[in-house]
């Protein structure tokens, strides 16, 4: 006869979890998880290390060790009533957050003095690695 082998708890447990894993629950409305490509990969990057665009601005500890596993991407519509002063011009627009960020002024001008006071550094040993103590 046909045999059928009885549910094994541990495999129905197992089972379950993973289920469960693939959306955020009933209290974020059973979001589901996001398949990462590598641009999406690196927009989330992008974010886990914005505290190092700007030294003025400060922002909570995050894991960075991780990314997030469910989240959702939008669009920002901006209203009529911030036309002049909330909105970026057509021209500073990108297409992604990574291409924004490397095309703003502020930013460069961050970024190269940081370069420039790495290499101030580095330039007494002149190419050979520090001696340590």
């Amino acid at each position: 006869g046909l045999f059928v082998a009885p549910n094994d708890k541990t495999k129905v447990r197992r089972e379950l979890r993973k289920m469960e894993r693939k959306t955020a629950g009933k209290g974020w409305f059973d979001m589901k998880a996001v398949e990462y490509t590598p641009e999406l990969r690196r927009e989330m990057r992008m974010l886990k290390l914005r505290g190092a665009y700007d030294p003025k601005r400060f922002y909570k500890n995050a894991d960075t060790s991780r990314l997030p596993t469910h989240f959702q991407v939008g669009t920002v519509v901006g209203g009529a009533a911030d036309f002049y002063s909330a909105r970026l011009a057509k021209k500073d627009q990108k297409r992604t957050l990574a291409e924004e960020i490397m095309h703003d002024k502020d930013i460069e001008h961050v970024r190269r003095h940081r370069f420039a006071k790495i290499q101030e550094k580095n330039a007494g040993n002149m190419g050979r690695k520090a001696k340590r103590k």
